[in-house]
């Protein structure tokens, strides 16, 4: 009884850590997209770029491009931690982010921008 208890509470506070993630903050959107491309679904992670990033490479190129990033993260055995740091406010922030895998591959670091579309952050082009 004591284990079913306490695994309940467990269960709780996973759920309540999760909603407080809710509401595509940046940095959860950031994290989205690439457990998306970690799983292989490129359609789920062009989701997360900008209609500006979609209306210069278009979905077709965009997916090419994703598929050689999912494929590489596949390579260094799945993502370990997504780790972002934004600035700006309003609608626009920039910022470096670095992900580290689960693998012998070393840090990929990155500079970031992102725009915040009909409520939701997306991936933009700095």
């Amino acid at each position: 009884m004591y284990m079913a208890s306490g695994f309940r509470w467990f269960a709780i506070i996973l759920l309540c850590a999760g909603l407080a993630g809710c509401g595509n903050a940046p940095k959860t959107a950031y994290a989205g997209f690439y457990r998306a491309l970690e799983k292989g679904e490129m359609d789920h992670a062009a989701d997360y770029f900008s209609s500006s990033v979609h209306g210069v490479f278009g979905r077709a190129k965009l997916r090419m491009v994703l598929e050689v990033q999912a494929d590489h993260i596949q390579k260094c055995g799945g993502i370990k931690n997504v780790d972002l740091e934004l600035q700006g406010e309003g609608d626009v922030r920039h910022g470096q982010a670095e992900i580290t895998f689960k693998g012998d591959c070393p840090p990929q670091k990155e500079k970031v921008s992102m725009v915040r579309e009909n409520g939701e952050w997306k991936l933009s082009v700095t």
